[in-house]
């Protein structure tokens, strides 16, 4: 997904990588549909797909309106530990069930809440921690939501 480990130096560059993330994602996900799924693991990877790049879209909307101070202070700590979708983890879709690939992605999405509770957390200052709240609350509803969708579809 992401082919290098994050170098961000600024909140700015971390909310830039979470957006490639999600879009580096969406393309994956895509990919995945070319494999031998059963019609519930392609409409998951199509759904899921389709909601990353929102993901994207929402990501680079919060980083237009953030606040300028904020988005250009400088990270504190080293975050290039294993974070989601590094290379270390297994990236491909392609002839994943639908319970593998309910795992993959919030797997994922809970290393990227963790990330955000903890930038959270240690924010230098007002503005950073209200726009890593932010973040951090965009992706547990977003986590919520999927897990609700995937839920009915597992239901069905």
């Amino acid at each position: 997904m992401v082919d290098k480990k994050m170098q961000a130096e600024t909140y700015e560059e971390l909310i830039e990588w979470t957006g490639a993330l999600h879009r580096n994602l969406a393309e994956r996900l895509e990919q995945g549909m070319t494999g031998e799924s059963g019609e519930k693991a392609k409409w998951l990877l199509e759904y899921l797909a389709d909601h990353e790049r929102k993901l994207n879209d929402v990501v680079s909307k919060i980083k237009q309106h953030g606040d300028a101070g904020a988005l250009h202070t400088w990270l504190y700590e080293h975050l290039s530990e294993k974070l989601p979708a590094d290379k270390r983890q297994t990236l491909s879709f392609v002839g994943l069930g639908f319970e593998e690939i309910s795992e993959e992605i919030f797997a994922i999405h809970n290393q990227l809440i963790e990330l955000y509770r903890s930038a959270a957390g240690r924010a230098p200052t007002p503005e950073v921690r209200e726009l890593m709240e932010e973040l951090l609350a965009l992706e547990e509803h977003e986590t919520l939501l999927l897990a609700k969708q995937i839920d009915s579809v597992r239901a069905m």
